[in-house]
Order: C-alpha cells, then structure tokens, then sequence
C-alpha cells in the first residue's frame, strides 16, 4: 500500500496533473453560471436551430457478425533468438532505486545518525544523508519513523513542525513542513548493518 500510494504520488507532483484539474474545474464553473445567466432571457425549452448527433448502438442481426479467428493475428515471421547479454548490476539498482524507496539505505542512514548523535529527527538524517531519491526518501522517512513511534515509543511526534527538503530531478529544491519526529531508540537489527569507523 505504501509503495503504491508513493508511487501515485510522485508521479502526481511530476506530471503537474493536479493543475489541469483545477483549470478544467474552473472551466466547468464559469460555463454554469453563464448558462445560469441566461435562464432569465431563454426557455430551456427554445429551439437553438442546432442539432447534436445522438451516439446509438448499431443494431444487427446474428447473421451479420462475423466470428473471430484467433489465426488471424498469428505472426508467420519466424522467432529469432537472441543471446543474453552481460548483467549489469549497478544499472539494474538503479532503475529498482527510481521505482520503488529504498527502506534499507534509509534504514542504515537513520542507524548512522543514532551513532552520532543518540536523539534526533528527520532533518537530522538529512543533514548528513541528503535525499537522493526526492520526494520519496521524504515520505520513507516519514513511513520509518511512524513505525518507531508505535514500537514502543521508540520515536515521538512533537507538536512542532520542521522542514524537510529534497532536490527534483531538474535540479530544484522543493521543502516541506511536516510533524517533527525525535527518535530516541532505533532496532538492533538496523546497528548491525552499519560500520561505524
């Protein structure tokens, strides 16, 4: 559920669809208070000298349809068999990296933050891990440390906002208030990962 939310919303902000929306919503708006306008002057019932071409289902009979033949569509060019190539590794962690939020980094830098300094929040992971996958190293964060906070109290949300900032992929920087969370304990299994020098 969380991979598909952050991935609608990445692409959400991304494709700027939100404002199309609003812009046909607007749209919408000032055409009904036009019409509205003008049933003071016009019946709906006035003839407007146009007509608008109703769709219809076009009507057959059975002896007129014609049977599909799954043949048809079969492709006579023969398969041509291509070797396989060399697997490149780093390419394909970087195209999972681009689709999906890659908890464990996010795991270890939370981990080597609580090494340096034992209670801390978000901003303070982003100070020394800047975010490299944008809005979702944000909203991974945010995932990791609403788990903490219901392990036992091992993360508090404060009344307190901060902000977090991430760059796009054209170069921007874009920030965010959001509730600002102390973490004060982080599993085990998280320090065992990392190799503080």
């Amino acid at each position: 559920m969380m991979t598909g939310f952050s991935r609608s919303l990445h692409r959400f902000v991304e494709t700027h669809e939100y404002r199309e929306h609003r812009r046909l919503a607007g749209e919408v708006a000032r055409t009904r208070a036009r019409l509205t306008s003008l049933t003071g002057v016009h019946r709906p019932t006035t003839p407007t000298g146009y007509e608008l071409p109703a769709t219809s289902l076009a009507i057959s009979t059975i002896a007129a349809w014609k049977l599909h033949n799954p043949d048809d569509n079969r492709t006579m060019t023969p398969l041509e068999e291509i070797p396989p190539g060399d697997l490149d590794l780093e390419a394909l962690r970087e195209q999972v990296r681009a689709s999906e939020i890659d908890f464990a980094a996010l795991r270890r830098a939370m981990a080597a933050t609580a090494a340096e300094k034992p209670v801390f929040s978000l901003a303070d992971v982003l100070d020394r891990f800047p975010a490299d996958q944008g809005l979702a190293t944000i909203v991974g964060l945010l995932v990791l440390a609403e788990g903490l906070t219901r392990d036992h109290g091992r993360a508090t949300r404060s009344e307190s906002t901060e902000t977090l900032s991430w760059t796009t992929a054209s170069g921007g920087i874009r920030s965010m208030a959001l509730p600002r969370y102390i973490v004060s304990e982080i599993p085990t299994e998280w320090r065992r990962r990392v190799h503080v020098a």
